[in-house]
């Protein structure tokens, strides 16, 4: 079974408990229970092409995403989030979302999805309007974040709705207490 954590690096403004503690402990307890989860730091080597890894992440049994502020405003983080909603095979069944508290406001509130979208889109245009200006070969420089802001403008505002949608797991404090026992049975569980 393939298991992937998605989320978005560093903590330097965070209040609270740091994600990178969370995916810690969440790799951990899946490991307890003879278990891998994937994750970009321990899963990629030297010079390996981020990309490959990001689109791994589409093909993904289980996708748990650890949605932050940071997570919402992140290229890569948004992309994972996308792609892993693109790949189909029902992606409702394959996202366990933990959203932390600072986002909470965000992904269950319809304006604030909107709001994020449009960000999105906005990032989208400008980066439109400056590549422009740009001969070919030099726009060409700049293909893959071109293709990623127009990948999440198109497809990130879907998966943030069926998350919206699902039960809200938001305590990484008590998840880590638990031993994040609900997660590791659920994902454990598509594999029976």
């Amino acid at each position: 079974m393939k298991i992937y954590v998605s989320y978005a690096w560093g903590d330097k403004k965070e209040k609270g408990v740091s994600r990178e503690v969370i995916v810690d402990k969440l790799c951990e307890a899946f490991k307890k229970k003879g278990h891998e989860v994937r994750r970009d730091k321990t899963h990629m080597k030297y010079r390996d092409i981020i990309r490959d890894f990001m689109n791994d992440i589409g093909s993904a049994d289980a996708l748990i995403a650890i949605i932050s502020r940071k997570y919402l405003k992140s290229r890569f983080c948004m992309y994972e989030l996308a792609k892993a909603y693109d790949w189909g095979h029902d992606f409702s069944k394959r996202i366990f979302p933990i959203v932390l508290d600072d986002v909470e406001d965000i992904v269950y509130s319809t304006d604030a999805r909107i709001a994020l979208i449009k960000e999105w889109e906005k990032m989208f245009d400008d980066l439109d309007k400056k590549l422009a200006s740009l001969s070919f070969s030099q726009k060409a420089a700049f293909e893959e974040e071109y293709s990623d802001l127009s990948f999440i403008k198109e497809k990130a505002h879907i998966p943030l709705a069926k998350i919206s949608g699902m039960t809200r797991n938001s305590d990484a404090q008590k998840l880590m207490e638990e031993k994040f026992e609900e997660i590791i049975n659920q994902v454990l569980s598509k594999s029976r």
